[in-house]
């Protein structure tokens, strides 16, 4: 399991591997548990908006909270990525 998880999941290039289907059942349970980390990430990766898109959505001071905040998320659903493989 590659522990660190990037600002691009098409680095994970089949979709059926333990490492991206982990991340992907992460998002959920990070769905599922409310908050913003879900549709953060979601909104970066697969719809490609930009840190001052995201700044504006969430409504946060500035780029760089927003980069923090998802750099937070990120750390969150790795941690939950990978304990999803380890059970």
């Amino acid at each position: 399991y590659n522990a660190s998880i990037t600002d691009t999941l098409d680095e994970i290039e089949d979709s059926t591997e333990s490492q991206f289907t982990a991340i992907e059942r992460a998002l959920i349970m990070m769905k599922e548990a409310g908050g913003h980390c879900y549709e953060l990430l979601t909104l970066f990766w697969y719809h490609k908006k930009s840190m001052n898109d995201l700044t504006a959505i969430f409504g946060y001071t500035n780029e760089v909270n927003t980069r923090n905040q998802k750099s937070k998320c990120q750390k969150r659903l790795e941690k939950m990525a990978f304990n999803e493989i380890n059970n």
